[in-house]
Order: C-alpha cells, then sequence, then structure tokens
C-alpha cells in the first residue's frame, strides 16, 4: 500500500512540475459578496449554528458562492465526520468551491483527509488551470499530512522560479507540517533552497524563513553560512526577521560573530531584538559581555531584553556584578527593573546585606512608578527573594487594579520554584509553602476570571509539588461549576486543566457555550472598502474592515465601536516583533464581554504586518480583545480570525508600548 501511496505522489509531482505555471498567481478567492442577500445570509448563520445537516445541503446548491461558504464555514471547527462529504467537493465544478473544500480539510486537520488531498491533484492540467488549487492542497496537506508526506513534497527538485504558485504552496505545506512538530532534513534542504534563491517568489521565501526560524528539532549548523549570507543579500526587513532567528539557531561560531557584528552596525531595531532575545542560543560563557554590553544600549527594549537575558540565563558568581551594572549611571535606566531581577534571582540568600538593598529599591520603586504595567515588572523581580512572599501579598492582594493583584498571584510561582526557599526557611519550609498554597486557594475561590485562572496555572505546575497539601479533586469541581460561561471560559479551561491535573482523568470541555448571532443590519453600508480609524496616545491607526472575510466578527467590532466601547481601553499586551493588544476591559488581558462570537477562519493570512486579529483563549471563544501584528506571524494562520488589516498608521503600531490608550475609534 505504501509503494502505491509513494507512486501516486510521484506521478503527481512529476506531472505538475512539467507545467508551464504562469507567473502571476491568483492572489485571493474573489466572491461578489452581497451580505444583504438572504441566500448568503442563510448559509453563514448555518455555519455559525454549526447546522451540518443544513450546510451538507448547501453543497448542492447552484450557485457556487453558497456551496463556497457552506463548505469554507468546516474551517471554524474540527469535526471529522465532515471529512467525507467535504472530500465531495474537491471534484466541484467551480474552481473556488474546491479550494475552500482543500483549505476546509486541511484546517480539520485529521490524517483522514490526507488521501483525498492527494488524489484530488489535477494531473493533466495544460492550461493551468488548477495551480492556485493544487497548491492549497499542498498547504493543506501539511495540516494533515503524515511524514512521508512532508518528504514526498519537500524533495521535489524540479520546481523552477516561474512556478509561482506550486513554489509558494510547496513552502506553506513544509511550513505547516514544522508547526505540528513534524520536520524532516528534505524540509529543511528545501527551505534554505527557496530562502537564498532570490528568484523565487516572495511569499514562499517568507514561509521557508519563518520555517527555518520557528520548525522545533532542525539542525542549521552547516546551513549557517549559507543563511549569513543570504541575510546580507537578501535586504528584506520581514525575511531576514527570521533570518536573524534562524542563524542564530545554528549556535556556531560564524553565526555568534554574525550576531555580535549586526547588534553593533544594524539600524534595524527589530532585527537587533530578535538577535538579542536569541542570546540564550549561546553558552553563558560566550554570551555574557554581549548581555553585559547591551544593558547600556540607547535603545530601551534592547536593554531591556539584554537584561532579560541575565535573569533567564545567568549565575550565582556573577549576581553581583548584576547590581553593579545597576549603579553604573551609564547603563540605560530602561533596564534596572530587570538588572534587579537578574540580582535578585541568582545571588545567593547569604548576600543578606545586598539583597536587603536591592529588595529595598524594589519595594521603593513599586511605591513610585506609575506605569501599572511596569510595577508588575517590579512585583516579579521582588518574588525573586523568597523572603518576599508576605510584602507581595500584603501590597498586592487588595490592589484596586485587577492587573496588580493577578501578578501578585502569578509572582507566587517564583518563590515556590526558587531553590533557595527550603533553604531559607528550613524548618518552616513546609508551614510557609502550605500558606502560599492557602493563598492561591484563596485566588482560585475569588471568582474573578483573571485571579482564578492564575491560580489554577501555578497550582498545576508539577515543579512545585503543590498536589500533596489537598490530593481531593473535589474543590476543583466545585470551581468549575461556579464559573460562568461565555464571559468566564478562560478561568474554565485553566481550572479543567488543573482538575486533570489532580485526579489524571481527561480534560473536561465547556458545553457549547452559545454565542451571539449579530443583526445582519448592523453590516448595512459596511463593505471591504469601510476603514475604521483608532486614535491612540501615540497616533492614528487606520485600518480596512474586511467584512467578506469575517462577516459577524466586523458587525461585532462595528456595535462595539458605535457603543464607544474601545474609548479609554489600553494597549495591555505588547510583544515586540510579533502583536499590539489590546480592547480588554481589565486591562489584564482576562477581560472579556458577557457574550462571545464564532471563529471566522477564511483564506487570509498573517502573512505580513498590520493585520487586525481577534484575540482569543481558543476556537469559538472571541469577544472584544483584538490585536495588531508588527510583523509577519503565519503561525497564526487559520488559528486567529482576520477582520481587517492596517492601511496607515503601522510606525503608530510599532510604537505602541504597554499601558498607551485607545482614545476613541470611529468608523469612516
Amino acid at each position: 500500500m505504501k509503494l502505491k501511496y509513494n507512486y501516486l505522489w510521484l506521478s503527481i509531482l512529476a506531472v505538475i512540475v512539467t507545467s508551464c505555471i504562469p507567473n502571476k498567481p491568483k492572489s485571493d478567492i474573489s466572491f461578489a459578496l452581497d451580505l444583504e442577500n438572504k441566500d448568503i445570509q442563510m448559509a453563514y448563520e448555518a455555519g455559525y449554528k454549526k447546522s451540518k445537516d443544513t450546510l451538507f445541503s448547501l453543497f448542492h446548491h447552484a450557485d457556487p458562492t453558497i456551496r463556497y461558504i457552506a463548505v469554507n464555514a468546516f474551517a471554524s471547527w474540527s469535526d471529522s465526520t465532515a471529512i467525507d462529504s467535504i472530500a465531495a467537493l474537491l471534484k466541484d465544478s467551480d474552481e473556488n468551491v474546491r479550494i475552500g473544500a482543500a483549505y476546509s480539510l486541511g484546517q480539520i486537520r485529521n490524517i483522514k483527509a490526507e488521501s483525498y488531498l492527494v488524489n484530488a491533484f489535477q494531473k493533466f492540467d495544460s492550461l493551468n488551470n488548477n495551480q492556485y488549487f493544487n497548491a492549497t492542497l499542498l498547504e493543506a496537506i501539511g495540516k494533515c499530512g503524515s511524514l512521508n508526506s512532508l518528504k514526498q513534497i519537500s524533495s521535489v527538485k524540479s520546481y523552477k522560479p516561474s512556478d509561482s504558485i506550486v513554489v509558494i504552496g510547496q513552502a506553506k505545506a513544509i511550513f505547516r507540517f514544522a508547526t505540528r512538530d513534524i520536520v524532516s532534513n528534505e524540509g529543511t534542504k528545501a527551505a534554505v533552497n527557496l530562502v537564498v534563491n532570490t528568484s523565487y517568489p516572495y511569499d514562499a521565501r517568507l514561509y521557508a524563513a519563518n520555517y527555518l526560524a520557528r520548525a522545533k528539532g532542525i539542525e542549521l549548523k552547516n546551513y549557517a553560512d549559507t543563511l549569513i549570507n543570504a541575510f546580507n543579500a537578501v535586504q528584506d526587513h520581514n525575511i531576514n526577521l527570521s533570518l536573524a532567528l534562524a542563524i542564530t539557531k545554528s549556535k556556531t561560531t560564524s553565526s555568534f560573530a554574525f550576531l555580535e557584528s549586526e547588534l553593533g552596525k544594524s539600524n534595524d531595531q527589530g532585527i537587533r531584538y530578535n538577535l538579542i532575545s536569541n542570546l540564550k542560543q549561546y553558552t553563558y560563557a560566550n554570551a555574557d559581555t554581549i548581555a553585559f554590553q547591551y544593558l547600556k544600549d540607547n535603545n530601551p527594549v534592547i536593554a531591556r531584553e539584554a537584561g532579560s537575558y541575565l535573569v533567564q540565563n545567568g549565575n550565582a558568581n556573577d549576581s553581583k556584578k548584576y547590581f553593579n551594572y545597576f549603579l553604573d549611571p551609564t547603563t540605560n535606566k530602561a533596564a534596572h527593573i530587570e538588572i534587579l531581577a537578574a540580582s535578585n534571582k541568582h545571588m545567593p540568600y547569604t548576600f543578606s546585606v545586598t539583597k536587603t538593598a536591592i529588595n529595598n529599591i524594589l519595594k521603593d520603586s513599586l511605591l513610585r512608578v506609575s506605569d501599572i504595567y511596569r510595577k508588575t515588572d517590579i512585583i516579579d523581580a521582588l518574588s525573586y527573594d523568597v523572603t518576599n512572599f508576605v510584602f507581595i501579598r500584603d501590597a498586592t492582594q487588595k490592589a484596586p487594579d485587577k492587573v496588580i493583584q493577578v501578578a501578585g498571584l502569578a509572582s507566587f510561582t517564583n518563590i515556590l520554584a526558587s531553590p533557595y526557599f527550603s533553604k531559607v526557611y528550613k524548618s518552616n519550609y513546609i508551614p510557609y509553602k502550605k500558606l502560599i498554597f492557602s493563598y492561591l486557594i484563596n485566588g482560585l475561590m475569588s471568582g474573578d476570571v483573571g485571579l482564578v485562572s492564575t491560580a489554577a496555572v501555578v497550582l498545576r505546575d508539577p515543579i512545585l509539588g503543590l498536589k500533596t497539601f489537598y490530593p481531593s479533586d473535589s474543590l476543583f469541581k466545585i470551581v468549575l461549576k461556579r464559573q460562568k460561561l461565555p464571559e468566564n471560559v478562560e478561568a474554565y479551561k485553566e481550572v479543567a486543566k488543573t482538575l486533570s491535573y489532580w485526579n489524571g482523568l481527561p480534560e473536561k470541555q465547556p458545553q457549547d457555550i452559545g454565542f451571539r448571532m449579530l443583526d445582519w443590519a448592523v453590516l448595512n453600508n459596511i463593505s471591504d472598502s469601510t476603514t475604521c480609524e483608532i486614535s491612540t496616545s501615540k497616533g492614528v491607526i487606520k485600518i480596512l474592515m474586511l467584512p467578506s472575510k469575517a462577516p459577524m466578527t466586523v458587525a461585532n467590532w462595528v456595535e462595539l465601536v458605535k457603543r464607544n466601547y474601545f474609548n479609554g481601553k489600553n494597549f495591555h499586551r505588547i510583544v515586540q516583533n510579533f502583536v499590539a493588544q489590546g480592547g480588554c476591559n481589565r486591562g489584564d488581558g482576562f477581560g472579556a464581554t458577557n457574550y462571545t462570537i464564532r471563529s471566522e477562519f477564511s483564506h487570509i493570512y498573517y502573512d505580513r504586518e498590520g493585520m487586525v486579529g481577534m484575540a482569543s483563549s481558543g476556537a469559538d471563544t472571541e469577544s472584544a480583545q483584538f490585536f495588531i501584528t508588527t510583523a509577519p506571524a503565519p503561525h497564526l494562520d487559520g488559528r486567529y480570525t482576520i477582520f481587517a488589516k492596517v492601511i496607515k498608521g503601522m510606525d503608530v503600531v510599532k510604537r505602541l508600548q504597554r499601558g498607551d490608550k485607545i482614545n476613541k475609534v470611529t468608523l469612516k
């Protein structure tokens, strides 16, 4: 059977590469969607309601637009029982419908779909009418296929740069396999070949670069110099962001020299950030001097990241040196908290005088600093000294801001995990550990979504060994039942995971928590040309709405805007070269409305900066939090709803910091 399967692959790929594929592929699935059309509304609603029978009946609708909407609905939830029915549409007369079927089969992420996808290749396509479909099939196989399929896809050597569509499909397939932790030497070799050859299509090279940066368990030592040469030749910000990570993953002498050189000479702060953040790839003995050097960098983000390296990778021998860098007037003050955290974490408890000085500085800073998010960093720094647990509890338990309360509870992980905890408290070690356990139980029982979620996460950390204090799972069952859905769905999921850890049983999934079906009239006068302006404390961001891609998500956004929901909310999460996230009504990331909406995944990608997506804690848990990407993030593809994209103001997005306000959001 395997020989027959391999022969099928070889015959398919051999035919594909002999075709003359057009240089300009069809770039998107395009329908003239009339969202006021009742049949179109009915098709979307069937998807939102997960009405399989209705959707299956629409597979036979005369209008290909309806068929496409119906089959694409399955891309938003993983229902392996629908695979056979969806597969029938791989033979639909309309290419867009076939593409929708292929995309949905990939999204289901079940090996059962693999044979359908492989057999659907249009092997004899002399007019090249099916190349976009074939590329979608390749990508879909990457989401559900076997290691054998990865090797077959990766091993094709006949693709030419002019084979634009299929090459992009190949690159996406290799990347999708990697997101499932399926990698091969053939895949890595193919990715390197794509990324170093500038005549290949940009999208293929972008996904190949992301594969090299993100794939786990791949060996890049033999490619380090090749990738360095590619980095110097490419001069493309987005591709080089990934190449910087890939090169440093190789851990070679030449890659370290590259890191050192680029940190010193590059004017691209995004590249510099990726390099300093990947300093962890090298031994501390080699990397410490670079970390020390960039504590003095003029860019506060770089200096803080250098400090964070010392927190995560430092040692006791240098702990006093860290404190000396805090005292050094040439050190960037923006990194002071990280430096104190590193010193506090690694300094032996016997250095009581210096540790007392460090803690006094941090406690004083906690009172003086007005930035609430910087306060959470200070709390984290304090938690690296086990003697601070009572202070942290008293300072955070009744704080007026939920952000501080949650940070206090989360900090107990550092205290309990410290190797100094038992040494400092000796005979009182167990009683004090029980006391912290009681703090966590109080958080679990509080009814506050942030505290419940955080306590649940800390309690199930196997390193902390807290299960012995309360072997019964009864308390977690009670807390689970108390979670009000849908707004507390995140807390429900975290408690369910902890309950599973406690009793060893499968994780209990929430019942279908329902969703809000918005009025279609909300979308009157809203189209793919509608824009929205987000006025922030750093400037204005202009986004283009995409109702044809995610109509209910756009409708939800429009309603929230009209209610002035976003006004006064802040951006609570900033991850360099990734996202700026806001819209939380608590400011700590645990806020939500009292309803949820369905996920809406469609054939659109996080392949550029400025894509606007809905934050979630899993499928169908979206409500009001959103994020804007600050770099390509293809690992989010098909997992987070895209409903808009930035068309002006990316410079503003990249200047955002935690705590920056959304002043007003206006539809244009």
